[in-house]
């Protein structure tokens, strides 16, 4: 391996790199503080905001097989990467904009729009 051998990847490769990692610096840092959020603004204990907190995992886990079959079968990747962007600009906004109550689930409509816009994402 050599460093120039970098400079052989075309553009599509290094946009497509740089969109993984723009992508995935926003899922994960989001749901790392995503119990405690649950604990301190929806006065949820860690047991309730541990089983919260896999909601994107659980819809990403049911939902990307059949969204890969779909998107095998129709295309349009680029498209579906962008989609799956303002899935989690919208996810993300709600979530900043919700205001704090005890135990009420509002939460949980982002933490849905997260788990599909990842699993748009991955499938794409």
């Amino acid at each position: 391996f050599k460093w120039s051998d970098l400079t052989k990847f075309k553009t599509p490769f290094w946009l497509l790199t740089f969109s993984c990692v723009l992508t995935y610096m926003s899922i994960f840092p989001y749901i790392q503080i995503c119990s405690d959020l649950l604990q301190t603004k929806y006065n949820f204990s860690e047991e309730q905001a541990g089983h919260l907190f896999g909601i994107p995992y659980l819809i990403s886990a049911v939902t990307s097989p059949f969204l890969g079959i779909m998107i095998d079968k129709c295309g349009r990747r680029a498209l579906l990467i962008v989609c799956s962007s303002v899935v989690f600009i919208i996810a993300y906004v709600t979530s900043m904009n919700l205001k704090g109550c005890d135990q009420c689930y509002r939460e949980v409509y982002p933490l849905v729009l997260v788990g599909i816009g990842y699993s748009i994402y991955a499938a794409a």
